[in-house]
């Protein structure tokens, strides 16, 4: 759980006090701030789940694919 809400976090503005200040700094609209790091997050969230698939034994993973079912 806590590794996927630092996951989330990388893509807001506002989902870390690093965001909040690049994003008051840059000059760019919130907008334009989610969209740039769309990318960067997906491929940190696809590595993430590759690393823990590979690591976690198979109850573990059952567990993980349920989640990832109901999204």
């Amino acid at each position: 759980m806590k590794i996927g809400a630092n996951i989330g976090s990388l893509a807001t503005p506002l989902g870390n006090p690093q965001n909040a200040f690049i994003l008051a700094e840059s000059g760019i609209g919130p907008a334009t701030f989610v969209t740039t790091l769309a990318l960067i997050t997906l491929v940190v969230l696809v590595l993430t789940t590759v690393v823990l698939w590979s690591i976690a034994d198979g109850k573990s993973m059952q567990a993980v694919v349920g989640v990832l079912r109901m999204i």
